[in-house]
């Protein structure tokens, strides 16, 4: 996650197909992964789909945050909270949503990213090798 307290653009410029802020709802924290004032990973509904919602950038000048959300199953978490995936790897899903949320809850633009996980720069996404916890190290097949 970045954070940027000075700069007057909230980050990497939305390219995709744009959502109706309403429907995405609050993103209401239902498990919280990782995070310690706030949550920077957690799960949340969107409608009636579990989505893992990663903060990937916090703007506190705008009072705002950039948020990284993609369908998850009960799987993949599992998958994620054993180590036996990166969060990267849980990010990389046919539908990623790049939100820009207001620190009151207020959904302000919302896209389907039409590049995927790929569109997000590197400096406001997980490094490929990063997992949800440090004890754990991701398992690779080779």
């Amino acid at each position: 996650m970045s954070d940027n307290a000075g700069n007057t653009e909230m980050t990497w410029p939305l390219t995709g197909a744009p959502l109706n802020p309403r429907s995405i709802g609050a993103l209401t924290p239902l498990d919280v992964l990782s995070g310690q004032d706030q949550p920077a990973i957690y799960t949340a509904m969107m409608g009636a789909e579990t989505m893992l919602v990663y903060v990937s950038y916090v703007d506190r000048q705008r009072q705002a945050a950039r948020l990284i959300a993609v369908p998850v199953s009960p799987q993949q978490l599992d998958q994620l909270k054993a180590g036996a995936i990166t969060l990267l790897q849980a990010l990389d899903q046919p539908r990623v949503l790049a939100i820009d949320r207001g620190f009151d809850g207020v959904v302000t633009a919302a896209v389907s990213l039409s590049g995927g996980i790929a569109a997000v720069p590197d400096v406001d996404k997980p490094a490929p090798s990063a997992v949800l916890h440090p004890h754990l190290t991701p398992r690779t097949s080779g």
